[in-house]
């Protein structure tokens, strides 16, 4: 009689934890959400719209990223599964992290910085970009600069499948290996 008694109060509990988890709301960490301070050791499985600055560390985001015209990002040991883009950026500036699905600013940004970051799964496309600067990074697809970008620092980096750049953008490689098509 007992173990009946135990038995029914763990089936009982059972459908208890089962009925409050169907009726639970889903986290924020599932829904898209807008960064203009920082997010810290999360798993994102929604979209980020960067405002202002924002940090992101230690996280793993599932959705797409967007930088916010005049916005910052700032990544420090991250994995981005998504695409990462934006337009009139004021900086980027990844540390450690691995990009899934490649970068695209359009009209200008004024600071890119990729250290020891991986960036895979499409390719990299600055217009309009006035610094750049990878180090220890690798850029698994192509990687161009346009539109009146400036200045290009590769350095113990690997870029596949080609660089192409304007006319008159200052360009220095060092250690670096570029396979593919080089036009700066």
């Amino acid at each position: 009689m007992i173990r009946n008694a135990h038995d029914a109060l763990a089936a009982m509990a059972s459908a208890l934890t089962i009925t409050l988890a169907a009726l639970t709301p889903l986290s924020s960490a599932n829904a898209a959400q807008t960064c203009s301070s920082s997010i810290k050791d999360s798993s994102v499985k929604g979209d980020i719209s960067v405002q202002g600055t924002c940090s992101i560390q230690g996280s793993r985001i599932e959705g797409n990223v967007t930088i916010q015209p005049g916005s910052t990002l700032i990544i420090t040991h991250n994995t981005l599964l998504g695409s990462l883009s934006g337009d009139k950026v004021k900086m980027l500036d990844a540390q450690g992290s691995n990009l899934g699905k490649g970068i695209l600013i359009t009209n200008g940004v004024d600071n890119v910085k990729l250290t020891d970051t991986s960036v895979s799964g499409a390719a990299i496309m600055l217009s309009g970009a006035k610094t750049v600067e990878l180090s220890g990074s690798n850029v698994g697809d192509s990687m161009t600069l346009k539109d009146n970008s400036r200045v290009l620092k590769i350095t113990d980096s690997t870029v596949r499948n080609g660089l192409s750049c304007n006319r008159g953008i200052a360009f220095q490689s060092i250690g670096s290996n570029v396979t593919g098509q080089v036009n700066c």
